[in-house]
């Protein structure tokens, strides 16, 4: 969020228009960074559509990935308890 970016929409049906006019965030951080990136930029994301692909995972010793959340959580209700005011998660 520290320079201005550029975002090109094909087609401004009904999916393009709304996309266009709410301008989706999508993050493309690791999991565990999210909760720190929602402090730091609390006031820039309210009332905003925020796309979170991640999945709660970090690099294991040995290689490969392990789950860094408990087995019944659930990332997405984790990170909807954190987000700004107005804010809506898609994860």
């Amino acid at each position: 969020m520290e320079s201005p970016s550029k975002v090109a929409i094909i087609g401004m049906g009904k999916i393009g228009t709304v996309l266009a006019t709410n301008l989706v965030i999508i993050l493309a951080v690791w999991f565990e960074t999210i909760k720190d990136f929602f402090k730091k930029y609390r006031a820039e994301l309210q009332g905003k559509i925020i796309i979170d692909p991640s999945n709660p995972l970090a690099l294991a010793e040995g290689g490969g990935f392990k789950k860094i959340i408990d087995q019944d959580q659930s990332a997405g209700q984790l990170l909807s308890t954190l987000l700004p005011k107005g804010a809506r998660l898609i994860h």
